[in-house]
């Protein structure tokens, strides 16, 4: 490469054969403007040099070097330590970058406990070379050492394999700690400055001590180092960024030493225009005042490859994805091209008239508006990956998914860090998925897989996707599932906070911009003491209802947010809202386990993994493709049907009565909806205040006159008041229960003029708990007949529905099966459990979940054990037309599916959603021999494959347990 040096006036050079041109490499025709070249053969510039829009008079267009600066980097705070010679903590630097290209350093040493601010004089003769250790065995082994500024850049090389190091203090401060001969005595040593002027001198001034170096000026470019910028040039680190290997660092090792030049500081316009001539002696033809100088910036300096502006920011494309630039960085390259551009007013007057702000302004807003696009286009379904783009297309609900090449006319501002691979090996994934326990995987991925393409699951499922609170304490998989899922989709998983919602609320909406585009809002940072269920804007956001977007100098608009929510809690946080409100919106993720090494299984303790932590390049092999592949297998089912939280239910009780105590009282007593219900205010104080008392919330004294004296305990969670008369038991009860209204009673009894609670009751465990014994007993006995143990059995089935509608806490549902026990047989039991893991536990070891009995006389002995796969209800089985409803009901707790009964209009579907029923259908029993079937009934709710059903018949009979059953579809039929 020839040297190319810069001249304090911008005289004419004729190429020759000792300095050609530098783009055809030819000896003549071309030359030299100053700093401009103008190639008469039309070649393409040479490396570093781009095309303006000047051009002599021939129409040669006039070429200008381009010297790019650092980028900016993004916000950030770094760590670097410094040990002493016996590997003894003494001093760190601490380096932040507040992203708008402003950086600040900071220095502490190490006082035998903590971290103290200073590096004070009599430590600084203690402080060696950064990467001490590692550069005396380097040295030792003949390895080369490169000697850098900065402990980023020597970090860089290391990656690389190469031996690097520093020296504390940078540019200037070689000498200011005290020297570092003995360090690096014996060492094969290659002096690698920035490529600045600061950063050459710094190097000339290493090697007074070291004359015998060599040099490395990377990034490499003779005119750059000959022309070197007052400050911010690049280094070697820059070089590696833009993709330098470790055989072209060593290669462009050279013992040549490059001096540092001087510059003018200014042109001289005036005493330059007699030079603007070309080889022929003709005038110059260069832009003019009234060309479109943005139309020449775009197509001078943005014309290299595509880009998009989003928000008035602006991405450009890298072959995978758009990456947002720095504006400050854009703007400096415009100003460069500003400053190197000369227009001609006249024939004989020149200037540098866009050699000003507002032209750097006016080229940076015309960018923003061409490149404009719909922020609505950007980011679409789908995943973006390493080696193409996931494209997934549906038919109806069922998704397909094709990996195709990128492709910038599809606008990702992401790219996940990842390989796409159908065949990737699961096992490592499933190792860090066993920090949760199977049903509770399934949520996760299934959540996951959702976020594939919200917008379209979300029109076949409605606001099915729910929210998850990952709650746990430390060591549990949290961390590295977030980080698993940040490798999956890169910049499109944002950290959305408790406080960020709140803000919003608050007026101060910038907070959730970073929605915009969003796939996984993860928070990992989460106050306990906010009360989720007030935040407006979170249960928006979790729904996918609209918000404002507000960005700093953009104009407020409404985003629909098409983000999957996780939140990281250790401490329980407020949730006192409806029961409705909450399970609408929210299920927990109970990460119980711990990683530990030398793990105890039973402990809950899995065999600690570091590579799930602190190794990105494991994750991204061995568990990201395997669980995309997860993803994509449950998509499907996610579009199909609702995502079962059943086994996160219990979970979030535990949360609700820990955050508001009622809700544990309404449990307790069985407070629940009922239609036609009604509760009286002061019966529910009365009994509130019992419950009080019993728990020892409230104590009640007795002075010796007879006075008694309330002395209260204030519950444990903050915010969590106690109700202490009755004047405030409507309003607190009606935020668990919203749907009930209150109502003065105007009947002629003796509590006419009372207040009541109308649509909930307590629901009586007992009562329910004699029901199942009595029926249990009849259907037990072995001499009764068939229709008898049908009735007898129908009975149970609605004696579990009020258990489940009662929402009875586990060990309560244990005491009734307990009950249940003593006059059953366990056969039973297990086929008419509605949870297999009560069950069991109130069964016989040997006991199977999936017993079913052959007929409803049949004895234990006769009881076998199922294949749920195989299994099917038949109008000729043993259990016949007349019981297809205990059929269905053995049936859906053994999982099994493609039921057939005597009445083809109502089939128990595979599909829950399959079926006729709505809200509002006249039902009744399916089953011709049972009490029910020439009933009249409205389903009021349903769940699934299940619904509540208000009977007429047993409102106007008033029949103990109320009028409200819950019935499985498969029970029920259309009148």
């Amino acid at each position: 490469m020839q040297e190319y040096n810069r001249t304090t006036q911008p005289r004419l050079t004729e190429v020759t054969k000792s300095e050609p041109c530098i783009h055809c490499g030819k000896p003549d025709w071309c030359y030299r403007l100053g700093e401009l070249t103008v190639c008469k053969r039309d070649v393409e510039p040479a490396d570093g040099w781009h095309r303006t829009e000047k051009a002599d008079r021939d129409g040669s267009y006039f070429y200008a070097p381009n010297i790019p600066l650092k980028p900016i980097r993004a916000a950030s705070k770094q760590e670097f330590f410094y040990p002493d010679r016996e590997g003894n903590q003494l001093l760190k630097v601490v380096r932040i970058d507040d992203g708008n290209g402003k950086k600040s350093f900071a220095q502490y040493h190490w006082n035998g406990k903590r971290w103290l601010k200073g590096c004070p004089q009599e430590i600084r003769s203690r402080i060696p070379i950064y990467r001490y250790q590692q550069i005396k065995k380097a040295i030792a082994a003949g390895r080369t050492i490169f000697f850098v500024e900065g402990e980023g850049v020597a970090d860089a090389l290391h990656k690389l394999g190469l031996a690097a190091t520093t020296t504390l203090g940078g540019s200037g401060k070689y000498r200011a700690y005290g020297g570092y001969l003995d360090d690096l005595k014996g060492a094969d040593i290659v002096l690698c400055p920035d490529r600045d002027q600061p950063g050459l001198k710094h190097m000339e001034m290493v090697a007074e001590e070291f004359p015998d170096a060599r040099w490395l000026y990377a990034p490499p470019g003779e005119f750059y180092w000959q022309n070197l910028v007052p400050s911010s040039g690049l280094d070697v680190s820059d070089w590696i960024s833009d993709g330098a290997t470790k055989e072209d660092i060593v290669s462009a090792i050279n013992t040549n030493k490059i001096s540092l030049l001087s510059h003018a500081s200014a042109r001289k316009i005036k005493e330059e225009k007699s030079q603007y001539i070309d080889s022929n002696n003709h005038q110059l033809t260069v832009p003019s005042a009234d060309e479109v100088y943005t139309q020449k910036a775009l197509d001078a300096l943005y014309s290299d490859t595509n880009w998009i502006a989003v928000d008035k920011q602006l991405y450009r494309w890298t072959g995978t994805h758009y990456e947002l630039v720095s504006e400050a960085a854009e703007k400096a390259r415009i100003s460069r091209w500003c400053n190197s551009t000369p227009v001609q007013r006249n024939s004989d007057n020149w200037s540098y008239s866009y050699a000003k702000s507002s032209y750097v302004e006016a080229i940076w807003n015309w960018l923003i508006v061409s490149f404009a696009v719909d922020p609505a286009l950007v980011n679409p379904p789908g995943l973006n990956c390493l080696n193409g783009v996931l494209k997934i297309e549906w038919r109806l609900n069922v998704p397909s998914w094709t990996l195709v090449p990128h492709d910038p006319a599809v606008m990702y501002t992401y790219v996940g860090q990842f390989e796409f691979d159908p065949n990737a090996d699961p096992t490592n994934c499933d190792r860090l998925l066993a920090c949760l326990d199977q049903p509770q995987q399934e949520i996760f991925i299934k959540t996951l897989a959702a976020s594939l393409d919200l917008k379209t699951v979300r029109s076949y499922r409605g606001r099915s996707i729910k929210a998850l609170l990952c709650k746990g304490d430390g060591n549990n998989g949290k961390d590295s599932l977030r980080e698993v899922v940040q490798l999956l989709y890169g910049v499109g998983v944002i950290s959305a906070t408790v406080g960020d919602f709140q803000s919003y609320d608050q007026g101060r909406k910038f907070t959730l911009a970073k929605l915009e585009g969003a796939r996984i809002s993860w928070s990992s940072e989460n106050s306990s003491v906010n009360q989720l269920d007030n935040l407006q804007s979170l249960k928006a956001a979790i729904t996918g209802e609209p918000l404002d977007l507000e960005r700093k100098g953009v104009d407020e608009r409404v985003m629909l947010p098409t983000a999957v929510f996780l939140f990281n809690i250790n401490n329980v946080p407020n949730l006192q809202a409806s029961l409705e409100a909450i399970q609408s919106r929210w299920a927990v993720l109970s990460f119980t386990k711990t990683f530990k090494v030398n793990a105890d299984p039973n402990k809950g303790e899995i065999e600690a993994d570091p590579r799930f932590r602190y190794d990105p390049q494991f994750l991204q092999r061995e568990v990201v493709p395997a669980l995309l592949n997860k993803m994509l297998a449950v998509l499907p089912e996610v579009a199909a049907k609702a995502i079962d939280y059943i086994c996160t239910e219990a979970a979030l009780e535990v949360i609700q009565e820990e955050t508001n105590h009622l809700w544990a009282f309404a449990r307790q007593t069985g407070l629940d909806y009922q239609v036609g219900g009604k509760v009286y205010i002061n019966d529910l104080w009365q009994r509130l205040r019992d419950w009080y008392i019993a728990n020892g919330t409230l104590v009640v004294t007795t002075d010796d006159k007879g006075k008694q004296k309330n002395e209260w305990h204030e519950q444990p969670r903050r915010g969590d008041r106690n109700i202490k008369a009755a004047n405030q038991v409507y309003q607190r009860f009606i935020e668990l229960f919203p749907k009930a209204k209150r109502l003065r009673d105007s009947s002629s009894s003796d509590r006419k003029g009372q207040f009541y609670l109308n649509g909930v009751s307590f629901i009586s465990v007992g009562e329910a708990s004699e029901a199942i014994g009595e029926a249990i007993g009849e259907a037990t006995a072995l001499s009764q007949s068939q229709s008898e143990a049908s009735e007898a059995i129908k009975g149970i089935l609605i004696s579990l529905t009020q258990i489940t509608t009662a929402r009875l806490k586990p060990l309560e549902i244990r005491e009734v099966l307990q009950k249940i026990a003593s006059e059953g047989d366990v056969a039973l039991i297990a086929s008419l459990a509605s949870l297999a893991d009560t069950a069991r536990a109130v069964a016989s070891p040997t006991a199977s979940p999936l017993l079913h009995f052959a007929s409803p006389t049949a004895s234990p002995k006769e009881a076998q054990v199922t294949d749920p796969s195989q299994n099917t209800f038949a109008t000729d089985s043993p259990i016949n037309a007349p019981n297809a409803g205990i059929a269905a009901f053995n049936a859906s707790i053994n999982g099994e599916t493609n039921i057939k009964t005597g009445d083809n209009h109502n089939n128990f579907f595979a599909d829950p959603s399959n079926h006729k029923f709505k809200v509002g259908s006249k039902v009744a029993n399916i089953d011709p021999k049972s009490e029910s079937y020439n009933w009249h009934g409205t389903i009021t709710a349903i769940d699934g494959d299940k619904a509540k059903v208000h009977w007429e018949e047993r409102a106007q009979r008033k029949i103990r347990g109320g009028a409200v059953l819950k019935h499985s579809l498969s029970e029920l039929r259309l009148i």
